[in-house]
C-alpha cells in the first residue's frame, strides 16, 4: 500500500474523512531515527494485510506542515498515531520494528472489522 503524504490540514483532513482507520507517522527527513524508521514504514506498508478502502497509511513531515503537527501534539519523532473514524484513538513514541508492526497490524485488523459494521446514515 502507498504511504500517502500529508502537505496541508486539508490532506489530513481529507484522509480522516474517506477511511475508517489512518496511521500517520511524523517524520523529519534531518532526524537520525526517522531515517531509520521511515524505510521500515514503507517496507511494512507493502506487508501488513490491509483494506485499502478503510485503511491508510499517511506521513507527514514535522517541518514541511509544522501547524499540523502542532496541532497533532507530537512529542518527538518518530511518532505514530491511530485514528478511528476521525477521532484520535491511540499513538506511540519511537517504536522499535516489532512494536510498530503490531500496532500496525492491530489498526489494519480494526479497520477490516469496522468495515463489517453497517455504514451509519
Amino acid at each position: 500500500m502507498p504511504v500517502t503524504e500529508i502537505k496541508s490540514q486539508d490532506d489530513y483532513e481529507k484522509l480522516l474523512k474517506k477511511y475508517k482507520v489512518v496511521i500517520i507517522n511524523a517524520n523529519a527527513s534531518w532526524a537520525g531515527p526517522c531515517k531509520v524508521m521511515s524505510p521500515i514504514y514503507e517496507r511494512l506498508s507493502n506487508q501488513i494485510p490491509y483494506n485499502p478502502k478503510y485503511f491508510a497509511l499517511a506521513k507527514l513531515d514535522i517541518d514541511e506542515v509544522s501547524d499540523l503537527a502542532e496541532k497533532l501534539d507530537v512529542p518527538g519523532i518518530p511518532f505514530y498515531v491511530a485514528y478511528e473514524n476521525g477521532k484520535r484513538k491511540d499513538d506511540i513514541y519511537m517504536p522499535g520494528l516489532s512494536t510498530l508492526e503490531k500496532f500496525l497490524i492491530s489498526w489494519s485488523d480494526k479497520a477490516h472489522e469496522l468495515g463489517k459494521e453497517p455504514e451509519k446514515k
